[in-house]
């Protein structure tokens, strides 16, 4: 557009633009379950547009499908044990999505040209700081608190001594501003030779 705003932060990425939602934090939510060696939690929120990321250590996740249905979406997080396991995962999943109804009266507030709310200061906006191949671990500013949001389920298919076929991913865990990437076997009965390496973001969730 040759008119309206656009707000740069230092390195020159566009931080606010008229044009684009900024999506922001709609839910926090934290749960324990136990976990044996493969457990799947079905995470639920309503919104037009809904992304999630997710903070759990020891255990590793990855997100295995996701649906939506009359405005609620489904996020189906599957959780992994490792040697540091307890028998007990706690994880806390942040939901960002289009901003609501500021309940807010002062500060800044950015419209489209239809009138729908782009921005609100009020809200905590999701701060991605990298993306990252989906077999690589990822270490943010000191200091910091990061969570994962999940671009693409890496998958390999491949066949084992005694000729069953699995399909392994990299699932991913959390812990302060480091995320790890660990390998898991998620399936049985693979296409062998399947091979797709996916990605995810790291967000800054400090103080979120």
């Amino acid at each position: 557009m040759s008119t309206g705003i656009k707000i740069y932060n230092d390195s020159g990425t566009i931080q606010i633009d008229e044009s684009y939602f900024n999506l922001v934090l709609i839910d926090k939510f934290t749960a324990t379950i136990s976990t044996p060696v493969t457990t799947a939690y079905d995470y639920s929120v309503s919104g037009d547009i809904v992304a999630i990321a997710v903070k759990v250590y020891p255990e590793t996740f990855t997100v295995t499908t996701c649906s939506v249905s009359g405005g609620t979406w489904t996020f189906r997080l599957s959780f992994y044990n490792n040697p540091l396991t307890t028998g007990a995962c706690t994880f806390t999943v942040y939901a960002f999505g289009k901003p609501p109804t500021p309940t807010e009266t002062v500060g800044l507030k950015v419209m489209d040209a239809s009138g729908a709310l782009i921005f609100h200061s009020q809200f905590k906006p999701l701060r991605i700081v990298a993306t990252v191949g989906g077999t690589s671990g990822y270490t943010g500013p000191a200091g910091r608190d990061l969570a994962a949001l999940v671009l693409g389920m890496p998958m390999y298919g491949f066949a084992v001594p005694g000729g069953t076929s699995v399909y392994d991913t990299y699932s991913l865990r959390t812990n302060g501003n480091v995320i790890e990437a660990l390998r898991s076997t998620v399936a049985f009965g693979a296409v062998v030779g399947f091979a797709r390496d996916g990605s995810y973001a790291a967000v800054d969730v400090t103080n979120y």
